[in-house]
């Protein structure tokens, strides 16, 4: 008897955080780019794990957007005004179900863009069980008319050196860069990240680097190693008279 009721006093202290999520919020993508005035449509899935119907609620964290932007929530192909920040599953009014044991709804972001001028968003998603709110899941979409990367060369050229994509692209605690030196000697090298207003956020190599490929990793710290905010960065590399520039974005 006393065995049975250490048992059960263990499982009351249990924490919550180990007992098993009764929900997935899953997506395939966090990140689309478009053209400016583009409808951009982020996809993902909200899937009840458990053996009891699921209440659930989608909550837009935070919603700051370029000028001329908007975003929707969207369940299944019905879509709710900007102004929403929330809605339920189930809806009595809008004959929304409660999830079944299994079942999976889709859920959608969609970003409206502004046509005349380019931009970056990106918009924390909540996903929280109505009856346990300690029981949630977060993604970030973000949504960019941004070009995809920028290419600038001077004087030099690729055959001699080479600054390479980065990866992962888009990323959320470090990404790594690749470049490449020709040549037969070291040459000074430098390799800096800008904000959008062309700042200069990061300084990742400064000095001399030998013939071959090389990797350096920016951990999305600024000069005094404090967060870089969530955003379309740039970074550059260079080598004497030669520059060569590619974006990246960060999603943390």
């Amino acid at each position: 008897m006393k065995k049975i009721c250490l048992f059960a006093a263990a499982l009351v202290l249990l924490p919550a955080a180990a007992l098993p999520q009764s929900f997935s919020f899953t997506a395939d993508t966090l990140a689309r780019r478009g053209n400016p005035g583009e409808l951009i449509i982020l996809d993902a899935r909200i899937k009840n794990l458990s053996a009891q119907e699921l209440q659930i609620r989608v909550i837009r964290m935070q919603n700051d957007l370029p000028a001329g932007w908007s975003t929707s929530l969207c369940s299944g192909d019905l879509c709710f005004p900007p102004f929403l920040n929330f809605y339920t599953i189930p809806d009595t009014a809008l004959g929304i179900p409660a999830l079944a044991p299994g079942e999976t709804s889709d859920f959608h972001l969609n970003f409206t863009t502004d046509p005349t001028q380019t931009g970056i968003a990106a918009v924390p998603i909540r996903v929280e069980n109505l009856n346990n709110a300690a029981e949630f899941s977060e993604l970030t979409f973000t949504a960019s008319t941004q070009p995809a990367a920028v290419t600038e060369i001077s004087r030099g050229g690729p055959a001699d050196f080479q600054l390479l994509a980065n990866f992962p692209n888009p990323f959320s605690a470090a990404t790594t860069i690749p470049f490449e030196i020709g040549g037969g000697r070291s040459l000074p090298v430098e390799l800096l990240i800008y904000n959008l207003l062309g700042r200069e956020v990061a300084r990742v190599w400064h000095g001399p680097a030998a013939p071959g490929r090389r990797e350096v990793t920016w951990n999305g710290r600024d000069h005094a190693g404090r967060p870089a905010p969530r955003g379309l960065y740039f970074y550059q590399l260079r080598v004497g008279a030669f520059k060569q520039t590619r974006a990246m974005l960060l999603l943390q």
